[in-house]
């Protein structure tokens, strides 16, 4: 019978079956810092108001007076505008028991409630 860490080190190897060195080899030194510093700006603030102000003060002050559109079916109070990626993300998961008809009405009706009704094209 192996011992436990035995066990570890070879399942360890069978899924990665690539040292670091070698997964490493050929790229730069400095393409490290690059790519932490563009994963550190993801994922911050609210993500469909782009995290300006004033769309973000607008939509909290219809929230704190009632006027919330209900972005998410059966989920009054519940606003896109004030979410993160990832509250919005969980929003949609637990969601996804809507079928693909079902969200595409119900994205046309809301653009249509907020810009208006287009005109048919002819």
């Amino acid at each position: 019978m192996l011992s436990r860490s035995t066990f570890v080190g070879r399942l360890a190897a069978q899924l990665v079956p690539y040292s670091r060195a070698e997964l490493t080899a050929g790229v730069p030194a400095q393409a490290s810092p690059a790519v932490s510093t563009v994963w550190s700006r993801l994922g911050h603030g609210s993500h469909a108001s782009d995290n300006d102000p004033h769309v973000l003060e607008k939509e909290k002050q219809k929230n704190l007076r009632g006027h919330d559109e209900e972005h998410v079916p059966g989920v009054k109070g519940w606003n896109e505008h004030l979410a993160s990626d990832s509250e919005a993300a969980v929003k949609a998961d637990k969601h996804a028991s809507d079928s693909t008809a079902e969200l595409q009405k119900h994205t046309i009706d809301r653009i249509e409630e907020r810009h208006g009704k287009a005109d048919a094209k002819k």
